[in-house]
């Protein structure tokens, strides 16, 4: 087969330097190769980072990547006017021009260990590494070496130049260690965000935040997870499809689910109330129905629906002759019945506590005899992350959970080998709530009182 050029399309042409293909054609990434085309192509005028975008169909986050390359290499450079940043092939003669580093920055690690003086913080501006340098540090140091490997596997994809600059910056100039760096992306990539731009500025809110150990990753990490599930579950109750939730939104639901212990279908009611009594969404209203459900001792969605019917009960009786009892009215002492509730109630939160700490003291003691375990633990925590994200996405997701769950299965399999072994019961590690059915709640999953609340009130 032949092939032969229509030059009816040369009518308008632009060049493109021989030093673009000779040196950068077998490292730059596809759309690096786009935007720098849509530059030469209009190199007369000076583009916006969200014009270019535009021109290129990507995303800004991906664009600025993509110009991160060319920024790096000296190719490309940025003005600022009013406010904006232009972007505009560099001229000939022009030298790129490397930010020094800022004054508050950690210096590069050299591979020993950080004194307890130095401070991690985030550097406001911090010098670009170029590919050489990136080279260099991944020679002489293991551990960036072993960072680019283990985060181009978790990406499942090759990682630009800028994306590797920006990798190698959070260790050597944000001062945070391998592990940590591969458990943001490790997070980011669970939450369908790989962009290395999100990436960078999720590990950079974690420096900010002081999360500097892998306990505080991971609780951290199923902090987020966890109020990643509650906002799914609020968005799909409430019918919001279109946003996300603000932060005020994800206060409120986070008192609910955490402070609260409400169910969904409790926290469904008092919405369905809110719009009721409103005609419209309203978190603020929503909240003041749930918080004196939570006053009154409410659990369930039967107790909500008596406390919202007892008004209507009391008017129907208004009239109907009442036997007169001493000490009624508003300032009658408790009932015998409100008064064994409650302490039942506070017994059972105590439990529950004991029961948490007893955990927590367990973990730690079984984590420092059996290293193995906490690896174990983090990888069940990673599939468990997977799962419920290829659950939230939908779609044709049966072969990737099935894998997932197979993947469960065999940790612990191998976690309750391992205890058992080691003289462990199977189940040491678990909460040890005293009862098993209602995990010291007082309530089943269907909202019926469980028989533990039942003996306690007798």
């Amino acid at each position: 087969m032949a092939y032969k050029l229509d030059f009816g399309i040369w009518g308008n042409i632009f060049a493109v330097p021989t030093q673009i293909v000779d040196k950068h054609i077998k490292t730059c990434g596809s759309a690096s190769l786009k935007v720098l085309l849509v530059l030469l192509r209009h190199n007369e005028q000076s583009l916006s980072l969200a014009e270019l975008a535009a021109l290129v169909g990507l995303s800004t986050a991906d664009a600025q990547d993509a110009l991160n390359y060319w920024i790096a290499s000296g190719v490309l450079m940025e003005e600022t006017l009013g406010g904006d940043s232009l972007l505009q092939p560099a001229r000939a003669g022009q030298e790129p021009q490397t930010p020094a580093p800022a004054p508050d920055t950690v210096p590069l690690k050299t591979g020993e260990p950080q004194t307890p003086e130095q401070k991690i913080v985030k550097p406001p501006v911090r010098g670009r590494l170029a590919p050489e340098e990136i080279s260099s540090l991944a020679a002489k140091d293991q551990q960036v070496s072993t960072l680019l490997q283990e985060a181009q596997e978790i990406l499942g994809k090759t990682i630009s130049p800028s994306g590797m600059e920006a990798l190698v910056s959070l260790y050597s100039y944000g001062g945070m260690e391998v592990e940590l760096i591969l458990m943001v992306i490790q997070y980011c990539v669970s939450i369908g965000k790989s962009s290395l731009r999100y990436i960078e500025k999720t590990a950079y809110d974690w420096i900010d935040r002081g999360i500097d150990t892998f306990d505080k990753a991971e609780q951290h990490i199923l902090s987020l997870t966890r109020k990643n599930d509650y906002e799914g579950k609020i968005k799909s109750a409430f019918g919001i499809f279109s946003r996300n939730l603000t932060a005020k939104e994800m206060d409120y639901v986070t008192k609910w689910f955490d402070q609260y212990g409400f169910e969904l279908p409790l926290i469904q009611l008092a919405y369905e109330r809110t719009v009721d009594n409103t005609g419209k969404l309203s978190f603020p209203y929503c909240d003041s129905i749930l918080s004196r459900w939570h006053e009154k001792g409410i659990k369930t969605p039967r107790q909500a629906v008596d406390e919202m019917n007892a008004p209507q009960r009391a008017a129907q009786s208004e009239y109907q002759p009442k036997a007169r009892t001493f000490g009624s009215g508003p300032f009658a002492p408790p009932s015998p019945q409100k008064e064994r509730y409650d302490k039942a109630h506070a017994e059972l939160q105590q439990r529950r506590n004991a029961a948490r700490e007893t955990a927590a003291k367990r973990k730690e003691e079984v984590y420092g005899k059996l290293p193995r375990l906490k690896q174990i633990d983090t990888a069940l925590a990673k599939t468990g992350f997977e799962v419920s994200k290829a659950v939230l996405l939908g779609g044709n997701t049966g072969d990737l959970i099935a894998r997932l769950r197979e993947e469960n299965l065999t940790l612990q399999q191998e976690k309750e080998a391992l205890l058992v072994h080691n003289g462990y019961a199977p189940d040491y590690l678990e909460i040890p709530y005293r009862c098993k059915k209602c995990e010291d709640k007082g309530y089943r999953p269907d909202g019926e009182a469980c028989d533990c609340l039942k003996e306690l009130v007798r």
